[in-house]
């Protein structure tokens, strides 16, 4: 039971960290997106939207 409320704690704390530095704007994140095939203002847009979802599931 408590492998589960670790892993699971781990893959939220790693969502909110990436929804974080979306939203920051960061360099590295504009480069990925554009290396991926994305217009690099879309990660702006992901940010939020993950943490919307993230939080409500595990709180």
């Amino acid at each position: 039971m408590w492998a589960g409320r670790i892993l699971s704690g781990l893959v939220t704390a790693f969502l909110i960290f990436d929804g974080s530095i979306k939203v920051m704007g960061l360099a590295v994140v504009k480069a990925t997106m554009t290396q991926l095939g994305y217009p690099d203002h879309v990660a702006f847009g992901l940010g939020p939207r993950r943490r919307r979802t993230v939080l409500p599931a595990n709180f």
